[in-house]
């Protein structure tokens, strides 16, 4: 990008530009960014869609309980019926995961599922074929569309409350969908790749000061390629407002992200910082290439 052109992402599409929180409903225990990027990042949310698991509630009964004369009585079968994720408060041997009752994309409840592994956070799993659930130990889940994918890797379910949520290590709570989705980003550079399978580095939008592991759509595109979210790209790519990528044929397009100490970008393209100045001390060499 030569002269004094600026480069803006484009938030008309599908999302705010650079860092800006508004539009997305995400909080963590962070304080916010402010200013455009000369680089402007276009798309969603990365955490719109996460952990979808379609499941109504069983009447069944799970097991037989003694009352005090020593008669039995049924316990009903806590599957489906609605908990807190970051509370936990399902019975022992189950616990809660998002979930979609409503049958349309994303996700929009808390369900109870029996624990059937043991599966840590970044450890691949699995989804159950027929009934929800996954291989992810108490406190963890499996994202389902991810596991449609065959790419999922467990996720820390955060702790704590939605004003004050908690992660372990340097991860960061992002809470979505309303209260449903409470899952523990861990954070990353984009240069780095080393977000664990099924995961990608996105911009956190609510410290609009640093990138987390998040979801990696299905399909991801490259360089050029058109894109309609932050996570339909290749890890270590940006979605980029199609007038400064190179051969875009749409509203916006996949872009890489590069090193403003040793800048090396697609011919046609420069080296740019990903957010303008000051940039927190962690994004200080970080760039995205455009024209």
């Amino acid at each position: 990008m030569g002269g004094d052109s600026s480069t803006t992402f484009d938030s008309a599409t599908s999302g705010p530009p650079a860092f800006d929180s508004s539009g997305a409903d995400e909080t963590v225990g962070m304080g916010g960014g402010s200013g455009s990027s000369d680089s402007g990042l276009a798309g969603s949310s990365e955490t719109g869609d996460v952990g979808s698991t379609t499941h109504q509630s069983d009447t069944t009964t799970s097991e037989n309980e003694t009352d005090g004369f020593g008669t039995t009585e049924d316990v009903p079968d806590p599957t489906g019926s609605a908990c807190s994720q970051l509370a936990q408060d399902c019975p022992d041997g189950f616990k809660c995961i998002p979930a979609d009752l409503d049958g349309t994309p994303g996700v929009d409840s808390s369900i109870c599922v029996a624990v059937q592994g043991n599966g840590q956070p970044g450890d691949p799993c699995t989804c159950g074929a027929e009934e929800p659930g996954d291989d992810c130990a108490l406190g963890s889940y499996c994202d389902a569309n991810l596991c449609a994918s065959g790419t999922a890797s467990c996720q820390e379910i955060c702790t704590g409350t939605l004003d004050d949520p908690s992660c372990s290590g340097n991860a960061l709570c992002a809470v979505t969908n309303d209260g449903h989705t409470t899952v523990c980003e861990p954070e990353c550079y984009p240069l780095d790749l080393d977000c664990s399978p099924g995961l990608m580095c996105l911009p956190h939008f609510a410290s609009g000061e640093t990138f987390t592991c998040g979801p990696q759509a299905p399909m991801p595109a490259g360089q050029g390629e058109t894109c309609g979210s932050f996570n339909s790209c290749l890890d270590g790519y940006a979605c980029a407002a199609g007038t400064v990528v190179q051969g875009c044929e749409g509203a916006s397009c996949c872009t890489a992200y590069c090193d403003l100490a040793n800048p090396q970008c697609p011919e046609g393209h420069s080296c740019q910082p990903v957010l303008p100045p000051p940039l927190p001390p962690a994004l200080v060499d970080l760039g995205v290439c455009v024209l």
